[in-house]
């Protein structure tokens, strides 16, 4: 049987356009910042209706004055470099606009919906009309018409989306008829290579955020639209979704130890961030842990594991703090690790809390935005869930 290797890298980030003067992380009350773009679905396909979520900080900002733009046609050159090859006004396929959903004194929260058009895969240039050649490319000695998939771009999408309006009790079976090859393989193990062929339809697309104001900015998140969501009644499709922050301890250790985990070392004593908010008795002889829980944490196989008859694979996470000047000179956070509970699906990032030797600010509200993003290493085309949660520490005086 051949095997199919997917080594594409496709690579999502949240980068800010304009060049702060100080610290990626800080916020300075003076001016706007955009601070995190989440597609609260995670995993989007062609025809649906996205919610879009932003964060914003620092200065308060006029939803009026922000003009949203997109580009659906993104390419990567053998060098791995973005091309855009459109952009345009979001107006045409934005559903409901711009809606703030929460506000308080160092953020600010606006939701709208997106219309993704049918046609995006179909008329990427991404994704060459004779689809299979990308296989080629990649090493890889395929030929998906053995299984019965046309190397017609246009033809197997048909397909595909064939498969994906059909209700999802009906896939299983739809698929085994499609890839049933007479050549005495098990149809089963065909339908768990179809994860890797659909990686190779995926497509980028970017969104702009242009804050007009005269102190504004421009930022732009970049997104993956795919088929995986629309496929779940068929075996090893494996679709992301989006990781959840639900809760937060912090740890006060002994001495100075450089890292920590609570299921193996001891701890003096475990503070629970109600409403992830917390008033500490700072002690500078103790140390600091926090525990950040998320839930949702998914398991895959990619297509190379799956060939390998290796074990699932937990995702991992990257973690980004903000905080007002304040914030930034009093307290810090370092990733330490990321735990999994693997019986309910959870993980818990740790972090080491690092305190300012001088100057930390007592008796008032220090208030930190946490970003979590997943990533899977080695499954290319796959979208990265988001949140972005905000918490607050009062060192007593």
């Amino acid at each position: 049987m051949k095997r199919i290797v997917i080594t594409l890298v496709l690579a999502l980030f949240l980068a800010s356009c304009n060049e702060f003067d100080r610290d990626y992380s800080k916020v300075d009350g003076e001016f706007a910042r955009a601070l995190s773009f989440t597609i609260v679905e995670t995993e989007m396909a062609p025809g649906d209706t996205i919610t879009l979520r932003t964060h914003f900080a620092g200065k308060a900002v006029n939803p009026a004055t922000i003009k949203w733009g997109v580009s659906w046609q993104i390419v990567q050159d053998l060098y791995g470099e973005e091309a855009v090859l459109d952009s345009q006004s979001l107006d045409k396929w934005i559903v409901s606009p711009l809606a703030e959903v929460m506000s308080d004194d160092s953020m600010q929260i606006f939701e709208m919906k997106i219309l993704i058009p049918d046609s995006v895969v179909r008329n990427s240039p991404a994704i060459p009309e004779n689809w299979s050649s990308t296989l080629a490319q990649l090493g890889l000695d395929i030929n998906p018409e053995e299984w019965g998939f046309p190397a017609n771009k246009q033809e197997f999408l048909g397909i595909i989306e064939g498969l994906a309006s059909l209700p999802v009790k009906d896939q299983e079976k739809e698929i085994n008829q499609l890839l049933a090859t007479g050549q005495g393989e098990a149809v089963s193990v065909y339908a768990g290579q179809l994860d890797g062929l659909l990686q190779l339809l995926s497509v980028k697309f970017r969104i702009y955020c242009d804050y007009t104001a005269s102190d504004g900015f421009i930022a732009n998140t970049t997104n993956i639209v795919r088929y995986h969501s629309k496929l779940q009644g068929i075996p090893n499709i494996w679709a992301n979704k989006r990781p959840i922050q639900t809760g937060a301890k912090l740890y006060e250790v002994s001495g100075k130890p450089l890292k920590f985990d609570p299921s193996v070392d001891k701890f003096d004593v475990v503070f629970p961030l109600v409403n992830r908010t917390l008033s500490l008795d700072y002690n500078s002889g103790k140390s600091y842990f926090l525990e950040v829980t998320v839930d949702g944490r998914d398991q895959f196989i990619t297509a190379l594991e799956a060939l390998g008859n290796q074990s699932l694979t937990y995702e991992s996470f990257d973690s980004y703090w903000f905080s007002s000047k304040t914030g930034f000179e009093s307290m810090g956070f370092v990733q330490l690790d990321d735990k999994t509970d693997r019986l309910a699906g959870k993980a818990r990032l740790l972090f080491k809390v690092q305190f300012a030797e001088k100057g930390i600010v007592k008796g008032k509200p220090l208030t930190y935005q946490l970003e979590t993003s997943d990533f899977l290493s080695g499954n290319g085309g796959r979208p990265r869930g988001k949140d972005c949660q905000e918490y607050t520490f009062i060192i007593n005086e």
